[in-house]
Formats: C-alpha cells, structure tokens, sequence
C-alpha cells in the first residue's frame, strides 16, 4: 500500500470496516460499539454528519486497517483559587486559560495484526491531535493503557497531566475505634452496614460535580455519563452510598481477594474533618458490602498518571479525569 490516507468515516461501509477491526482487535460485540455512538449522538447511516463522535481510519483496497474514534467527553473545569490552591504554582493550579476547554478523547485505537509495525496507529494518532488541538482548539486526552505507552503518546506531544491515586481496601479493617472517645462522649458505634443505591447518570453526576467542585476536573457531558453508565458493572454500576456520603463507579469484578475494580470513588469532602482516611474506611466498608475480601479502588490525588493531553493552550495543566471507559 502506497501512501496509506487517513479518512473520516462518512459512510456505513467504512464504520462497518471501523467496527469489525474494534471487536476483533478488543473483543467487544458489535451491538456495543454501535451503542457506544449512538450514545454520542451519531447516525450510523451517514447521511449527515451530527454527533460529538466521529471515527477515522486507514484503509487498503477498500478494507480499514487501522482506526480510531474521536468523541468529546466533556469541558475542562477550574476551579477559583482558594486558600488551599496556589494560582503560582502550575502544579497545583493549572493555568486558567484551560478553564472551559471542551475535551475530546482519542479512543479504541487498533490495527490489523498483519498490518502493525508500519506506523499507522501513530499517523491516525498524530492526524487527531492536530485536528483537535489547532481546528477545534480544544484538548487533545489520550489514556495509555500501560505506562510503557507514556513516553510513546509523548513522542506526539502528549504531557502528563490527569492523574488518580489507585488503592486496595480489605473488608476486614475497622472504621472507627471506639477507644478513642471519651467515655462522657455522645457516640454511638458505626453501624458497618452500608446503604448503595443505584444511581442514573444525571444524579451521579450531580454528586461528581458537587464533591469535586475545588478540583480542576473534566466535567462530563450527557452522553459520557450514560457510556460509563453502560460500561459499568451489569450497566447499573453508578452508586450513591449512604445517602450521599461518597459516590462510586463499579467497573469490573475478578478474584475473591480484590474482586471488584472501583474505577472512581468519590467522597464528600466535608467527611474528612471526620477522618483523613475516610476514602479507604468507605472502600472497605463498600467491599464488605460487595461479599469480597478487599476490592481496588481509584480517587482523586497525585498518583499514577491516568490520561495525558496536548493542547494549543502554553502553560501547565494538573487535574483528574476520572476513568478512562474499561
């Protein structure tokens, strides 16, 4: 193949190509990745271009070979700084000029296993970043799956910038101690059982936005929601615990000892005058609920980098995203 292209999809033909090199290459059915569109508001027949989605490809002879798909995700919110945020230090508080930026994700990147090797992943990768950074002026979000794949999307122009603290809770920890009140103190234990309620979309999301309103975060749009929603655990994995205490994000299940994957755990903040390792003391009360020994679960801080991005805006940018869809 001579001087492969990168096309848009803009026919039903070239997304059937996009689909089929997504379930074989990831194992998803078909039915998923047309709801996954849709969810962004395409139309599958392509006989207008609308949504907030949108898939390119490389082809040979007519068969895609190599793809990717584009969707926005949500805006960049920062928050005014307060007496606990730095607007010097660009590592605390990113620049402002961030603040409103519509984002957009670069997802299921994939190529034919007899095509790898030549570079078109990188091309379509490349091809995006600048369609998006410097047509659309906005921020170009990339989530390595592995962190050998950091210094890979930074060949593109890609910087570190929204990153999650990853732990693991075991059911069998206290949280509280009651010997640590007074006996003249007006305490009664806590209760280990937890209420979890099933959540929609728009309420979880009113939660997100409330518990993370002096966090630099993406905001996530409608459709973003109802895709976790739908990724999530048996697609009802958006939870409210405790009447609002803490939200959470249930993602995944594997062994007896960690057997759930928490992709977002979110706790009010107002709970931390109560104990600074709230977020744990909830995660194992959460794992005790769930009949696991211990489950892994991802929150706010400065852990491990979990999405990079490039953007035409110069200056810093540190936040969290959240969760990559799984």
């Amino acid at each position: 193949m001579m001087d492969p292209q990168i096309r848009k999809v803009t026919s039903t033909e070239e997304y059937a190509g996009l689909r089929d090199l997504w379930c074989r290459v990831f194992g998803d059915e078909p039915e998923f990745v047309d709801a996954f569109y849709r969810r962004f508001g395409a139309d599958l027949s392509f006989s207008e271009e609308k949504g907030e989605i949108a898939g390119y490809v490389i082809c040979d002879d007519g068969r895609v070979v190599s793809a990717l798909t584009l969707y926005r995700c949500g805006t960049m919110y920062i928050p005014d700084p307060g007496e606990t945020m730095d607007e010097e230090d660009p590592v605390i508080f990113p620049d402002r000029e961030f603040a409103g930026l519509p984002v957009y994700v670069t997802y299921a990147v994939c190529t034919d296993p007899g095509y790898r090797g030549r570079g078109y992943a990188g091309r379509l990768t490349e091809h995006v970043k600048k369609t998006v950074t410097e047509d659309l002026r906005a921020l170009s979000v990339v989530s390595p799956a592995e962190p050998e794949l950091e210094d890979y999307y930074g060949s593109f122009g890609y910087e570190k910038g929204f990153f999650a603290f990853e732990g693991k809770a075991f059911s069998d920890i206290l949280m509280y101690d009651e010997d640590m009140f007074d006996d003249d103190d007006d305490f009664d234990a806590f209760d280990p059982g937890l209420s979890v309620v099933s959540a929609g979309a728009a309420l979880y999301n009113r939660y997100r936005e409330a518990f993370l309103a002096d966090t630099p975060h993406v905001s996530l749009s409608e459709p973003m929601m109802e895709a976790v929603r739908d990724c999530s655990l048996d697609g009802d994995g958006l939870c409210v615990i405790n009447g609002g205490d803490a939200v959470c994000v249930l993602s995944g299940s594997g062994d007896q000892q960690t057997g759930v994957i928490v992709s977002e755990l979110l706790v009010n903040p107002m709970l931390t005058e109560i104990s600074e390792e709230i977020d744990i003391e909830i995660a194992a009360r959460l794992a005790g609920y769930l009949e696991h020994e211990g489950l892994i679960y991802r929150t706010p801080g400065m852990g491990s980098c979990q999405s990079m991005y490039a953007s035409a805006v110069q200056g810093k940018l540190r936040g969290y995203f959240g969760f990559p869809l799984e």
